[in-house]
């Protein structure tokens, strides 16, 4: 139970949802516009790759199944394509991803870290504790979390 007696922890009532940009379709029609390049959301201006469709074709019969969680035949593959042996070799969700993995491994409870500002604010976790510091944002580790912030 969070303080106040709620069911959610503050720093959850207190997030903003995210909005997304309007729809291609929308601002068209708002605007009065035959041809748009949305660029916002990471969104591109071209359809994806054909052989992209392809493969997404191929494993479509395979959705049933969780993937694999270690990403073997890529870091395989990545690992062989820069010499490099297949322990080195890491993948994530992202820069976010990787950072967040590499924090967990190596942070412990009460360690204090230094990000650079500005820097994504996916990395940071609602159960830090930072505090503005000379324009970066000093993070202390809890037992809950190791995940860097921004400010």
């Amino acid at each position: 139970m969070s303080e106040g007696g709620g069911l959610f922890r503050r720093s959850i009532a207190d997030l903003v949802p995210y909005e997304p940009g309007k729809p291609v379709d929308e601002v068209q029609r708002e605007l009065g516009l035959e041809r748009i390049v949305k660029l916002a959301s990471n969104e591109g201006p071209y359809p994806p790759f054909p052989a992209a469709v392809d493969a997404i074709a191929r494993s479509a019969g395979e959705l049933n199944r969780y993937p694999d969680g270690g990403v073997y035949a890529l870091r395989a593959a990545l690992a062989a394509l820069h010499g490099v042996a297949f322990e080195e070799v890491v993948v994530g969700a992202g820069a976010d991803g990787v950072i967040d993995l590499l924090s967990q491994a190596t942070l412990e409870p009460g360690d204090e870290i230094v990000c650079g500002w500005p820097s994504s604010r996916a990395t940071c976790s609602t159960r830090s504790s930072s505090a503005p510091w000379r324009g970066r944002c000093r993070w202390t580790a809890t037992p809950t979390t190791s995940t860097p912030c921004s400010p």
